[in-house]
């Protein structure tokens, strides 16, 4: 990420309380409309759902500077999975509609954000692709 990227999401999220959370703290519920955008300052947060069986299935692990849950703030999605303190967490949350608009009147940050994303799927389809049609081996690792 940019310094200047950075520096931008840094000021736009110190006006807004920080909150600490301990490891295995849950910041988000499963169908449940956030209150907030989280910016992690420290620690890890994971985002999972929870199969029929009952296994954890962890779809991303947020780590600083990363903010969220924004498909649910950009697009009104919603939201279906747990947000969970992997380790020892503090986090800036500010109210939705002025994070959405700090966004839209900053392209940079945006830009930033949706490259972010690319990369993220990119690794959820590599893992996809894996896991239907490659050797035990290469599911293993993926």
């Amino acid at each position: 990420m940019p310094s200047q990227v950075a520096n931008k999401i840094e000021r736009f999220f110190s006006n807004y309380p920080l909150k600490h959370y301990r490891k295995g703290e849950l910041l988000i519920l499963a169908d449940e409309d956030p209150k907030h955008i989280f910016h992690l300052t420290t620690g890890q947060v994971r985002e999972y759902d929870i199969s029929e069986k009952g296994d954890e299935i962890v779809v991303n692990v947020f780590k600083p500077p990363a903010f969220f849950p924004m498909s649910w703030a950009i697009n009104k999605t919603p939201n279906r999975y747990f947000f969970e303190a992997a380790a020892d967490v503090t986090a800036r949350l500010a109210p939705p509609d002025e994070a959405l608009a700090f966004l839209k009147t900053n392209p940079d940050v945006m830009f930033d954000l949706l490259s972010r994303l690319y990369i993220g799927s990119n690794g959820l389809l590599r893992r996809m692709a894996h896991l239907m049609g490659g050797s035990a081996r290469s599911r293993l690792i993926f």
